[in-house]
């Protein structure tokens, strides 16, 4: 009783003292990164053009592609070409790759925003630029690399701090007896384990697309484990 009472001053309701009960066997957990363990306000912190190419262009044909995006990523890349008064063009035939990015058409062009696996060996995407790619990665950023399906312009490093109070309430589960503390992400291996390595996480599987986090926690479950997944509901 008392629990329930303290939980409704919380803003928290349980349909009962058996699922507060439930909620105490629990010692699985699964943590999206995003939003959950960090702030979910990515910022960009970097734009490296690739070959020749402007700070510019990469930043206008970016914007022009994710202004049709809902996604944090977007947002952050918006916000940096609105402050240097860049002015994309009009994008038609947008799409969204879930796990890679987005795609359009700007200038009859078809142009790509994602991360680096979404452009193939002919891109422009590779060597010396893949070298820069994995830098940041390495920093913990999320790299956005921006061009064409002949060309890579450039890449926009994009960080999303880790939440000041994540650390201590990963440790608070992990003292009520929590045994298996697992962060799902869709960044890249590098960047994955950049931000876990901030945090007393057991395991860090990344680079997953939507359906492959499902897969891991239903994987879980079918063994007999009771879980919890925590999420930033706020996210498209």
């Amino acid at each position: 009783v008392c629990g329930l009472t303290r939980a409704a001053r919380e803003g928290i309701l349980f349909k009962g003292g058996a699922y507060l009960e439930e909620l105490g066997r629990i010692r699985t957990f699964f943590f999206d990164k995003t939003g959950t363990l960090t702030l979910g306000k990515p910022e960009v912190v970097a734009v490296q053009p690739f070959r020749g190419r402007s700070e510019q262009e990469v930043l206008r044909l970016a914007a022009a592609i994710e202004s049709r995006s809902e996604h944090p990523l977007a947002e952050a890349i918006l916000d940096v070409a609105r402050n240097r008064g860049i002015q994309p063009p009009a994008a038609t035939e947008v799409q969204a790759v879930p796990g890679m990015g987005i795609r359009g058409r700007v200038n009859g062009e078809r142009c790509l925003v994602g991360n680096p696996s979404f452009f193939n060996g002919t891109s422009g995407a590779t060597g010396p630029d893949l070298e820069a790619v994995k830098e940041w990665e390495g920093r913990g950023a999320t790299v956005v690399v921006v061009g064409t399906e002949k060309e890579a312009f450039g890449m926009i490093a994009i960080l999303d701090s880790v939440r000041k109070e994540a650390a201590y309430a990963l440790g608070e589960l992990r003292s009520l007896g929590a045994t298996d503390l697992t962060m799902l992400t869709g960044d890249n291996p590098e960047t994955g384990r950049a931000v876990a390595s901030l945090l007393p996480m057991d395991a860090v599987h990344a680079g997953l697309l939507p359906e492959q986090k499902i897969a891991l926690v239903r994987e879980a479950v079918e063994k007999g484990k009771k879980v919890q997944v925590l999420v930033d509901e706020t996210r498209p």
